[in-house]
């Protein structure tokens, strides 16, 4: 049986380590074998019976692992995703078994849908997306790889997120939407058209911003 390693060991990984044992519970063929993380201490005080392994940029994937990444900032998620990738680590899906999914639904590999998630008919979900607690996916929607959604969000039939988008908590992207690669969508924000790439909206409706980072909800590391 195949030892899946969870990168990043921080609130998002911990909260992956849940949904990854759930799903396990559920008759998926891994065992959780244990994190990737750079900081070695950091499950210290916490009752997980999953070590620390290595930091990503030292360990070298075997054939019997596979990978999910549990990093919520795009970048860096794409950063560590393709390193491993390079090595030949290979990434699977974790599927919580409380998602509901529609017909002809279309993913990649490396994708995490937390628990009480729906995704629609005929949407497309690239490499390595995180879509987290509550999401609603329309119809049609597509996401390309290295997106983060957050808890509660609604996206509406036709959207289209581009690679790396982030999308904060309780926002709405409307339907028929584009939000461009890397953008970031602040928490209860609302999406009425099109978002520039690297552009960071706030607002309802949602406008551009330059905000700090701890105004984003864009926490899960």
């Amino acid at each position: 049986m195949k030892g899946l390693i969870i990168i990043g060991a921080g609130k998002f990984g911990r909260e992956v380590y849940a949904w990854a044992k759930q799903a396990r519970e559920h008759g998926v063929e891994w065992r959780i074998r244990g994190f990737l993380d750079n900081r070695k201490q950091i499950l210290d005080g916490y009752n997980y019976d999953t070590p620390v392994l290595d930091a990503p940029e030292n360990y070298t994937p075997t054939s019997d692992d596979v990978f999910v990444c549990a990093v919520g900032v795009p970048q860096t998620k794409k950063q560590y995703c393709q390193m491993l990738m390079t090595r030949g680590a290979q990434f699977v899906n974790v599927i919580h078994p409380t998602v509901v999914m529609g017909e002809n639904v279309k993913m990649g590999v490396g994708i995490i849908l937390c628990p009480y998630v729906v995704v629609s008919c005929d949407a497309v979900l690239g490499n390595c997306v995180t879509v987290n607690l509550h999401v609603a996916i329309g119809h049609d929607v597509k996401i390309e790889s290295y997106c983060q959604i957050n808890p509660n969000v609604s996206l509406g039939g036709g959207a289209v997120l581009n690679e790396g988008v982030s999308v904060g908590s309780n926002a709405t992207v409307l339907p028929d939407a584009t939000v461009e690669a890397f953008a970031v969508v602040g928490a209860g924000s609302v999406v009425l058209r099109n978002v520039s790439a690297r552009q960071t909206v706030f607002g309802v409706p949602a406008r551009p911003v330059h905000l700090p980072s701890s105004a984003i909800d864009n926490e899960h590391r």
